[in-house]
């Protein structure tokens, strides 16, 4: 499945949250404590759920058993989660597996395309280009207007500072990054910190869950 539509018409809230990156702590503090999430609301991920963090598997499972218990979580298909299937198959759980590769690579809503790293809008049909839906750190050409129409695009994959996120989010901007590198670690002498963001699609704003996994960077 290349890409899905999703229809925003649940009377619950609407969230979308970038680049988890094994960060589960701060995933659950940011879904539980910040955002209370309901069973009403909807739920969009952006992919990369997996790596740099220190738990991966617990992310992924937190994912299932949300949508197990009846959660309207729409996950979306990163390239870290290639990698890890890449890196894995051989003795990673079936169900893993299963649900990676049933993870589309786009999501369509009334008013929204969300996408891990982007859209390439040179190609004849953007919604084909899988290879920079996952691995694009750019978009390639203007936005297509006539494409898009009034939808706006929603992606992370590439690490964007909170004050391009907010003034993206705040002037209602065709595009929108969210990725704000959501992984705490030391990489030699250099601290690298990031959080977790989210937007509430309802009231169009930027929730942001400061990191309190740690990692230290290979």
């Amino acid at each position: 499945m290349i890409g899905t539509y999703i229809p925003q018409d649940l009377p619950g809230r609407h969230f979308v949250v970038s680049d988890i990156h094994g960060c589960l702590r701060t995933f659950k503090s940011l879904l539980f404590e910040k955002i209370q999430l309901k069973k009403e609301d909807q739920l969009f991920l952006l992919g990369d759920y997996v790596h740099r963090g220190p738990d991966s598997k617990g992310v992924l499972d937190l994912i299932m058993d949300l949508q197990k218990k009846g959660y309207a979580v729409f996950p979306l298909k990163g390239n870290h989660e290639v990698m890890y299937l890449n890196e894995k198959a051989a003795w990673l759980p079936q169900k893993y597996v299963d649900f990676i590769k049933s993870l589309p690579y786009y999501i369509e809503t009334r008013d929204f395309y969300f996408v891990h790293a982007g859209f390439n809008f040179a190609a004849p049909n953007p919604l084909e280009d899988t290879r920079s839906m996952l691995w694009g750190s750019y978009f390639r050409s203007e936005p297509d207007m006539d494409f898009l129409r009034h939808k706006k695009v929603i992606h992370g994959h590439t690490k964007h500072s909170l004050s391009d996120i907010f003034d993206a989010v705040v002037n209602k901007e065709t595009i929108i990054p969210l990725d704000n590198g959501c992984y705490e670690g030391q990489r030699g002498e250099v601290i690298e910190r990031g959080n977790l963001c989210a937007i509430d699609l309802d009231k169009f704003e930027v929730i942001v869950q400061e990191n309190i996994d740690v990692k230290v960077l290979k």
